[in-house]
């Protein structure tokens, strides 16, 4: 299935051109349901066509600008492959669709710029970490995401001790006690390990954490061990990358796939991914009370503040919505009240700059914005 990682969010980005369509609607994976899609789709590309129409294109140049949506809608195999929401960007340059995890409501933009925000949903709290899956008979290494995972090949890793230390089986201390079977089968139990047994598999710890040096240096994405709890301390000891977590992922893993490993390390990493939304938050109500120039809720404030590249963060509600007319060089921003078709997407055209600027975009349920409001920021300067 498709993924949509931030650098798909900075290409969309920079597309600029006029009449860019966005279309968002929900999908089905299974069931009597499917078949609704692209007839959905279907509507809403017919509305797309009227908008346009709207705005002083010829038809017939509109419907040439729309064949690869109606392209789309007749490709049987395509609507085979669903998730839960499907994403569609058209310019006159590019044609992109992802099939995503995240329910979308059906709608149509027609802008200068593309319409990312209900994307932002699906990349809040996403980031990537890696999940070192390790016992004494095998050694994997992966790198994940929210909502993937991928096994990296790694130059010099050990498959397994043995190998680390140059063993064959007749060389290979033999862990006593049912230690074999506790190392590399599901269990959960501690288990003492003799001196010499200890001084093994910090040998072979090291070879490991060694082969991951070069690909992990300087990086700040956090490491997962997934192993028995008798190894975990064992591999702390001689570990050397700073963002490894405290947490392991107990129990043997030789039998779990990626999406097993994937579905048990995410609950472990997934704080470090939303703390700076909590932190953003606080930082704005703070700042708010102070009536301090920092933070702001009104939309012309931010508006502008997101074109001189001043956002640290920024806020919106899920269901916000503004239109109307903007000046960048005379800082003359009108909001209207009913949107006309030649109206701008205000909320598109200030979430772009942000984001390119590196200001951190998050979208909320109305309930969960600071002090109740539709939109909410806190500036750098």
């Amino acid at each position: 299935m498709d993924t949509f990682r931030k650098q798909d969010l900075e290409r969309l980005l920079l597309a600029e051109a006029e009449g860019c369509v966005t279309i968002y609607l929900p999908t089905f994976k299974a069931g009597p349901e499917v078949q609704q899609a692209p007839i959905m789709l279907k509507n809403l590309t017919k509305e797309a066509e009227e908008r346009l129409v709207q705005l002083g294109r010829r038809r017939p140049e509109v419907l040439e600008t729309l064949k690869p949506i109606e392209k789309l809608i007749h490709d049987t195999e395509f609507w085979k492959h669903q998730n839960e929401g499907l994403a569609v960007f058209l310019t006159p340059d590019t044609f992109e669709t992802f099939r995503l995890p995240v329910h979308f409501e059906p709608s149509v933009s027609i802008d200068l710029k593309l319409n990312v925000r209900p994307l932002l949903t699906h990349l809040h709290g996403d980031g990537t970490f890696y999940i070192l899956a390790v016992s004494i008979n095998d050694a994997r290494f992966f790198k994940a995401g929210k909502f993937e995972i991928e096994e990296l090949e790694i130059e010099n890793l050990p498959l397994n001790k043995d190998q680390a230390l140059g063993l064959d089986k007749s060389q290979s201390i033999s862990l006593k006690n049912g230690a074999g079977a506790a190392l590399g089968v599901p269990s959960h139990g501690s288990l003492e390990l003799s001196d010499i047994e200890k001084t093994e598999i910090r040998q072979y710890f090291r070879k490991i954490d060694h082969a991951l040096t070069e690909l992990l240096k300087s990086g700040k994405e956090p490491l997962v061990i997934a192993s028995v709890e008798t190894l975990f301390p064992l591999y702390k000891e001689v570990n050397t990358y700073p963002h490894l977590m405290d947490e392991c992922l107990k129990g043997s893993p030789e039998a779990l796939s990626p999406a097993q490993l994937h579905n048990k390390a995410w609950p472990i990493v997934k704080d470090h991914f939303t703390t700076p939304l909590t932190r953003a938050i606080e930082k704005f109500t703070m700042l708010h009370g102070q009536e301090s120039p920092l933070a702001s809720a009104k939309l012309e404030e931010i508006f502008f503040a997101a074109h001189q590249n001043r956002v640290e963060a920024l806020m919106m509600a899920k269901n916000a919505g503004q239109w109307g007319t903007f000046d960048l060089e005379q800082q003359s921003l009108e909001a209207a009240e009913v949107p006309e078709v030649t109206h701008r997407d205000l909320l598109s055209a200030l979430t772009a700059p942000a984001l390119l600027s590196g200001a951190a975009v998050y979208m909320l349920d109305l309930e969960d914005m600071p002090e109740g409001e539709p939109l909410a920021a806190v500036f750098r300067y």
